[in-house]
C-alpha cells in the first residue's frame, strides 16, 4: 500500500468515524481503551472482565476493595459508560492481543508479557 492509498484509507476511516460518532466518539473510544489498559496494568491479574468493568464504573465489590483498587485513578473513570460498552472494549483488546485472559482461580485480565513496543 503506497502513501496515497494509506492517506485515502485514513481519510475514509476518519470520515466514517465523524459520521457515526463524531469527533467526540473517536476521542471517547480512545479514552476508554486507555482506561481499560491502565486499570488492567494496575490490577495485575486480580480481576475478571466483569470486575474490571465495575472498577471503571466505580462499583465497590469485594475484590476491588480487598486489593485496594478503589484508590487508583481509573476507579470510576468510566462511570457514565455502560457496562456492555466497557466489556466490548475489553473484548476488543483481548482479540487484538493487548490483554490476556489468564486462569488463576477464575478467568482474569492481564497485560501480556512482551519485550519491546506493543501496538494495539
Amino acid at each position: 500500500m503506497n502513501c496515497r492509498e494509506r492517506l485515502i484509507a485514513w481519510l475514509y476511516s476518519f470520515i466514517v468515524g465523524m459520521v457515526n460518532g463524531g469527533l467526540y466518539g473517536l476521542i471517547m473510544n480512545d479514552f476508554i481503551l486507555i482506561q481499560v489498559l491502565s486499570s488492567a496494568d494496575k490490577a495485575d491479574g486480580l480481576l475478571s472482565r466483569g470486575a474490571m468493568a465495575k472498577l471503571l464504573q466505580s462499583h465497590k465489590s469485594r475484590a476491588i476493595m480487598k486489593n485496594g483498587l478503589d484508590h487508583i485513578s481509573e476507579f470510576g473513570a468510566l462511570s457514565q459508560t455502560s457496562k456492555s460498552e466497557i466489556l466490548n472494549h475489553i473484548d476488543y483488546l483481548i482479540e487484538r492481543g493487548c490483554l490476556n485472559v489468564g486462569f488463576w482461580f477464575f478467568p482474569n485480565i492481564q497485560i501480556p508479557a512482551r519485550k519491546g513496543w506493543i501496538v494495539c
